[in-house]
């Protein structure tokens, strides 16, 4: 894999705002636990849409993205992975599952 990775992402920079659907980076490489996958299809959930709103306060992790609900294709695998492989189709959730507890990954937005 060649890094770095550009791509669009929907950002939350503030509450009661439009997102903002800019480019971000993926400097890499992938660490233990973690997968690349190309985004086919992604929503932003209920309770990401009250996240928008402010309905649960003020939010001292922003920016953010959003769309954890998702399907796609896996393009790469970090060291440890298992159960998937490069061109698995796959659904991603929010919920934690059964795998290995990975790092979060960094992305670059405006530096």
């Amino acid at each position: 894999m060649n890094y770095p990775l550009k791509f669009k992402a929907a950002i939350l920079e503030e509450l009661h705002a439009p997102l903002k659907v800019e480019e971000i980076e993926f400097r890499g490489p992938l660490l233990k636990g973690q997968i690349l996958v190309k985004m086919e299809f992604s929503g932003i959930c209920g309770k990401q849409i009250d996240e928008i709103d402010g309905n649960h306060g003020p939010d001292k992790f922003l920016p953010h993205l959003l769309g954890h609900e998702a399907s796609g294709t896996v393009l790469a695998t970090g060291p440890g992975v298992k159960t998937v492989k490069p061109n698995d189709k796959i659904i991603l959730h929010w919920r934690k599952g059964s795998g290995i507890e990975c790092e979060t990954p960094k992305y670059y937005w405006n530096n």
